[in-house]
């Protein structure tokens, strides 16, 4: 209602899930093809809009939208939950207290509802402070964390169809790779196959990014997440100690229960983290992932998708240790299954 994601900045339109709904899957899919997404993603295997098609698809789903009555509101930020008592003593939804920020100086106005849908994402987490100050009960929860990693695209193809991909016009190759490391699983996600790196943080002191691909895909890139698991427990007591993850943040809770939103508290402090390592402007910590897994120097840096630029770092330095030492020896397993994985040319 309030707030529209911009596809094609934050998000390339990959659309695989796990869900195993197929009815339901299909239903999305043939919803955005009707709203002029490419008709082949009703038959891929790996389904894919595009960064340069995205944004047309979601301006057409808004005039679907308001074309049956809703209302968007832009440049409009929900700034606290409304609630009140029943006649238990248990506490109901009666609307959102919102800002126009084209006229922060005019006070908030109201917005009356008895149920509000919070579709705000993985990292919004000012709502997630929102709605507990309103009296939402709040669960540590598990997520993963890590870097990303590049490679030429021609390597990936290499490996994928031994050579054959011109010969056979087939589209730019897909990997995922997964292992387990000290109990907590290490995987590459979010696979961009020719595609790019980017910047996607909304704060001049944090460094986050993300991947994205044209609906071509024909970046001569490919780049995934690499991420460690890290479940509630990690960040507590002595494990927090042991993982790094105490230091980082300057102490930890003892259990999970002290401070549900401790995890938020650990990503921010790396985002902070990077970025003053990164040098400012949006640079990036980087790598040679060869070095990396050797502890020896910060290695090549190739030339890379990335526009902001990178600043050579010794990331076992920088990440925590839990996190950092999980990495490396998830890299050496993927070089065994995937040779040049973690080459000199990663």
């Amino acid at each position: 209602m309030l707030r529209r994601g911009r596809g094609g900045t934050y998000s390339d339109g990959k659309l695989y899930t796990r869900s195993g709904n197929k009815n339901a899957v299909r239903r999305v899919l043939e919803l955005l093809v009707a709203h002029g997404a490419d008709p082949s993603i009703l038959s891929s295997w790996r389904p894919h809009v595009g960064s340069n098609k995205l944004p047309k698809v979601i301006e057409s789903l808004r005039g679907t939208l308001t074309g049956a009555g809703a209302e968007m509101r832009f440049h409009t930020r929900v700034e606290q939950l409304l609630v009140e008592l029943d006649a238990s003593g248990g506490r109901r939804v009666i609307g959102v207290e919102v800002r126009d920020l084209a006229h922060p100086e005019q006070e908030c106005s109201r917005v009356a509802s008895d149920a509000v849908v919070f579709a705000t994402g993985h990292s919004a987490r000012d709502s997630l402070e929102l709605a507990i100050r309103a009296g939402a009960r709040a669960e540590a929860k598990g997520f993963a964390m890590g870097v990303r990693i590049e490679h030429p695209q021609s390597w990936v193809d290499q490996q994928q169809y031994n050579g054959l991909r011109s010969e056979h016009d087939l589209p730019a190759a897909f990997c995922e790779l997964t292992t387990q490391v000290d109990g907590r699983g290490v995987y590459s996600f979010c696979m961009c196959p020719g595609g790019w790196i980017v910047p996607a943080t909304t704060h001049v002191d944090r460094v986050v990014v993300n991947g994205m691909s044209l609906s071509r895909r024909d970046s001569p890139f490919a780049s995934s997440g690499l991420v460690v698991q890290i479940e509630p427990g990690d960040w507590c007591g002595e494990r927090a100690n042991g993982n790094g993850l105490h230091e980082l943040c300057g102490g930890a809770p003892g259990d999970p229960t002290e401070d549900p939103l401790f995890g938020v508290r650990v990503q921010e402090a790396l985002e902070m983290r990077c970025a003053k390592a990164g040098g400012g402007r949006s640079r990036l910590p980087a790598q040679n992932a060869a070095a990396f897994v050797r502890g020896e120097g910060t290695g090549t840096l190739h030339e890379t998708s990335y526009h902001s630029g990178s600043t050579p770092t010794e990331l076992h330095e920088l990440l925590p240790t839990g996190i950092a030492e999980r990495l490396r020896q998830a890299l050496i397993d993927f070089e065994s299954k995937m040779p040049g994985y973690a080459g000199e040319h990663a």
